[in-house]
C-alpha cells in the first residue's frame, strides 16, 4: 500500500465511505459495500494462493462474519455502525465470541479439543501444546471452591489428607494425558516453551522426550518467507480439491442453483458451494416483498373466501421491507415500485384465481444420490376429474426478453442460451408429480410465469403490447420433466468432478459478467 499512491488513495476512499455512511445505512449494507471497496475477495484468493486451507477458510469466515451481521440487522432492522460496533466492544469485553462454521469434520484441517472433548476420537495427527509442569501437564491440584459430597463420586476413592488428594489429583491428570495421547493414530507431537517460572513437563522427562540437543534451529525469517511467499497460480482453486469435495458433500441443487451452474460454473462455485455475501439488490429486495405480500393476500384468500384489498397487500409489502433491513435508495425505489403495482393488483384482484396451496418448499431424489429441492408460489387446480394442476410462478424485473427467449429462444435445457425461467417451471413439475405426500394423485400440466410489470416495449412478432401485462402459460410433458432430469444429472456429474472453471472471456450480457456480484474476483 505505502509503496503504490493508487493503493494509499483507494484504502482511503474506500474507508471514508464506510465512514460518511456509516450513520444512515444498515450495517451489513455498509459491510458488503466496503468489501466490494477494497477487494477483499481478491486479496484473499492472491495471498492465500499457496495455502489451500487458508484460502477457502478465510473465504468462508468473512462470508460467515457477514451472516451474523445481517442476522443482527434483521432482527434490529434501524442498528447503525457505531451500535454494531458498541455490540462487538460488549462481547469482547465479556469473552463472548463471534461463532460461525468455517470447516467440516470430514476436512482436513486443524481441530481444537480439550482433552476431555477428545475421548473417542482418532485423528492421523495430535498436537499437545503447553507441555509445562503444574501449569497443564499435569496442572497443579487445585482446592475445590465448591466442595461435593464424595459419596457423588461412586468410582473414585476417597482419601482425607492433603498429599493423598494430590496423589489422586496426579493419578487423574496422568490418565487424562494418556486419552489425549492416545487419540493419534500416525503422529503425536508434544510442545512446550519452558520459562525461569515454568519447567517442561514431567511426563515428556519420563518418557525420554527432552533432548535439548536435538533441537533444530530454524531460522525466523526462512519461517517467515515461506509462510508469505506468493504462487503464479493462475486458478486460485488448484489445489483446494479435497477442502472442495468436503464441501459439495451434502449439496442439494434447486432450480436457482441448477440455472447458476448451466449459467456460470465459477458463480455457482461462488454464491453456491462457498456462499460468499452479496449486496441487496433492489430486484431481488422487491421481489421479496412482493412475493411475501402475495403469500399473505392469497393466503386469507384461501382462508375466508376474501380476495383483500390493495391497502392490506402495501401492509404486508412494507412489514416485509421493514424485514429486510434495506439502505435508504433500495427502500425509497421500492415504495416507488409499489404504486406501479397497483395497477396489476387492481387487474388480478377482477378474477383472481383460489389456490390449492401456497409457497411449498418440496424435496425429491434424483437418481439415488442427487437431492433436489424447489419452492413454487402457487399451485391451482386446472381440471379436477383429470387430476390436473398448474404451478404459478410470479415474476418482478421487466418481462420482454424473458417472453422472446421463451418465444423464440434455445429449447434444449442445458443450453446457456436456454431462458432460465422455462428450466425453472419444469422442475417444479418435476418436483410436484414426484412429491406423493404433496401431489395426492396430481399432476402439473402447465406452468404461468405472471409477470407484475409491464411490457416496457411493444412487439407484433411475440405478440406484446406496450404498459400490458403479461401470463405466459407454458405447457409441460413429462417428456420435459426427463430431459430436465438428464441435465440435472450431468450438472452434477461436473459439480462431483469439482468442474468450476470460469468463463473463457468476460460477458458483458447483464444475466453474466456484467451484472455477476463476483465479476471483480474473476476479472481484474
Amino acid at each position: 500500500c505505502f509503496k503504490s499512491p493508487y493503493h494509499m488513495h483507494r484504502a482511503a476512499w474506500a474507508i471514508s465511505r464506510l465512514v460518511s455512511n456509516g450513520a444512515v445505512e444498515p450495517v451489513h449494507a455498509l459491510l458488503l459495500q466496503y468489501i466490494n471497496d477494497a477487494g477483499l475477495f481478491k486479496f484473499i484468493l492472491d495471498a492465500y494462493s499457496d495455502n489451500d486451507l487458508l484460502r477457502i477458510r478465510d473465504l468462508r469466515a468473512l462470508s460467515s462474519f457477514v451472516n451474523m451481521v445481517k442476522e443482527s440487522d434483521l432482527s434490529k432492522p434501524a442498528i447503525r455502525l457505531a451500535d454494531f460496533i458498541d455490540e462487538i466492544n460488549t462481547k469482547t469485553e465479556h469473552g463472548m465470541s463471534l461463532s460461525g462454521s468455517l470447516v467440516t469434520m470430514t476436512q482436513q484441517g486443524v481441530r481444537v479439543f480439550t482433552a476431555h472433548g477428545s475421548k473417542g476420537l482418532e485423528f492421523h495427527t495430535v498436537i499437545i501444546p503447553f507441555c509445562l509442569q503444574h501449569k497443564n501437564w499435569p496442572m497443579r491440584a487445585h482446592t475445590a471452591k465448591i466442595p461435593l459430597p464424595r459419596d457423588l463420586f461412586k468410582t473414585r476413592e476417597k482419601a482425607q489428607d492433603k498429599n493423598s488428594i494430590k496423589e489422586l489429583s496426579f493419578y487423574d491428570e496422568t490418565r487424562l494425558f494418556y486419552v489425549a495421547s492416545t487419540r493419534a493414530k500416525s503422529n503425536l507431537i508434544y510442545t512446550a516453551s519452558p520459562t525461569e517460572s515454568a519447567i517442561s513437563s514431567s511426563y515428556l522427562s519420563n518418557a525420554g522426550l527432552i533432548s535439548p540437543e536435538s533441537e533444530s534451529q530454524v531460522r525466523e525469517e526462512e519461517v517467515i518467507r515461506s509462510s508469505l511467499a506468493l504462487s503464479d497460480k493462475e486458478d486460485p482453486f488448484i489445489g483446494t480439491e479435497e477442502v472442495l469435495n468436503d464441501l459439495i458433500a451434502n449439496l442439494t441443487l434447486n432450480p436457482t442453483s441448477l440455472n447458476n451452474y448451466i449459467n456460470c460454473k465459477r458463480k455457482f462455485l461462488y454464491d453456491n458451494v462457498l456462499m460468499l455475501p452479496s449486496t441487496k439488490k433492489l430486484g431481488l429486495t422487491f421481489g421479496n416483498c412482493v412475493h411475501k405480500a402475495l403469500e399473505e393476500t392469497y393466503g386469507v384468500f384461501m382462508r375466508d373466501n376474501r380476495f383483500p384489498d390493495f391497502e392490506f397487500f402495501k401492509e404486508a409489502f412494507d412489514r416485509e421491507l421493514l424485514y429486510q433491513g434495506v439502505d435508504r435508495s433500495i427502500n425509497s425505489a421500492c415504495a416507488r415500485q409499489l404504486e406501479t403495482l397497483s395497477r396489476w393488483f387492481q387487474k388480478e384482484a377482477i378474477k383472481p384465481v383460489k389456490p390449492i396451496s401456497l409457497e411449498k418448499k418440496l424435496s425429491i431424489m434424483v437418481d439415488d444420490d442427487i437431492t433436489f429441492t424447489g419452492k413454487y408460489d402457487k399451485a391451482e387446480l386446472v381440471d379436477k376429474d383429470k387430476r390436473l394442476v398448474r404451478v404459478v410462478d410470479y415474476k418482478t424485473g421487466k418481462p420482454d426478453d424473458h417472453i422472446k427467449r421463451i418465444e423464440a429462444g434455445e429449447k434444449d435445457l442445458s443450453s446457456v442460451e436456454c431462458e432460465g425461467y422455462y428450466r425453472q417451471v419444469i422442475a417444479y413439475k418435476l418436483l410436484f408429480d414426484r412429491h406423493k405426500a404433496q401431489n395426492k394423485g396430481f399432476k402439473v400440466s402447465q406452468g404461468i410465469l405472471v409477470f407484475i410489470e409491464p411490457v416496457n416495449t411493444a412487439s407484433k412478432k411475440y405478440g406484446i403490447e406496450k404498459g400490458a401485462f403479461v401470463n405466459k402459460v407454458i405447457d409441460i410433458t413429462d417428456e420435459m420433466v426427463g430431459e430436465l432430469e438428464e441435465v440435472i444429472k450431468a450438472c452434477w456429474k461436473g459439480i462431483k468432478s469439482l468442474d468450476f472453471d470460469k468463463l473463457p472471456e468476460f460477458d458483458n450480457s447483464m444475466n453474466r459478467c456484467a451484472g455477476c456480484d463476483y465479476k471483480n474476483i474473476c476479472w481484474d
